[in-house]
């Protein structure tokens, strides 16, 4: 398999990152032709989110797969040349720590210059708080017209602090699959300042039914619950 603009990880769950509202429902960038014969690579630390202690053997994966030192450093590297320009996917992991993905950009014109991405990881003891936003408003209730669409976004914070990179999975209650459906079951965090304040965002489609419909979103251990109505 070669390099693609978005390459999928094999660690919890292969996905996007950063999606806008067009590729919530659907739409795709198409990939870039190569443009020179290096490998992709990029560099970076692996550290403890909250000590700032660096993790060492901690696994990082995208179509290749690097580990770092004790120091908590690696270097990752595409597979195959020649290496495309764009924007691809790292994810971190490490034992007893939330996962991290990340979105790194590749210069189409300087596709050979090594690029940096570090990965602060977050203990997985540690309590998350899950904040649901219809548009720029924090709200846990949602109402759509039958055949109607919306997004739903997902903020973490851990210690207080935003979070990039964090898995969101959602899931309907069996009942609320009558009403509602979800374009994509799951979706990460992404930069603050993208995309609604650096969530993730879930495609809403409403049936051409009235009723209401539960959904859970879940991020490490934390679970946050939604009412979403039809009418």
């Amino acid at each position: 398999m070669g390099m693609k603009k978005v390459i999928g990880y094999c660690l919890v769950v292969c996905g996007i990152v950063g999606i806008g509202l067009g590729e919530v429902f659907g739409e795709v960038t198409p990939t870039p032709s190569p443009v020179s014969d290096c490998f992709c690579s990029v560099s970076g630390k692996v550290t403890d989110a909250i000590t700032g202690k660096n993790i060492g053997d901690a696994i990082i994966v995208g179509e290749n797969t690097s580990y770092t030192s004790t120091d908590g450093s690696y270097t990752w590297s595409g597979l195959e040349i020649p290496c495309y320009g764009g924007t691809y996917i790292l994810t971190a992991s490490a034992k007893n720590y939330i996962s991290q993905t990340k979105t790194i950009a590749i210069d189409d014109e300087k596709p050979c210059v090594e690029e940096t991405l570090d990965f602060p990881l977050i203990p997985s003891s540690t309590q998350l708080s899950i904040v649901t936003l219809g548009g720029e408003i924090e709200t846990s209730e949602f109402t759509y017209p039958k055949n109607g669409k919306g997004v739903i976004t997902v903020t973490v914070t851990a210690n207080g602090e935003w979070r990039e990179g964090m898995l969101v999975t959602a899931a309907i209650g069996k009942a609320g699959k009558r009403y509602v459906s979800i374009t994509n079951p799951y979706a990460f965090t992404t930069k603050r300042g993208e995309f609604y304040k650096g969530g993730a965002l879930f495609g809403i489609q409403a049936e051409n039914q009235s009723g209401k419909a539960r959904i859970v979103f879940k991020a490490g251990n934390t679970k946050k619950s939604v009412i979403v109505e039809v009418k």
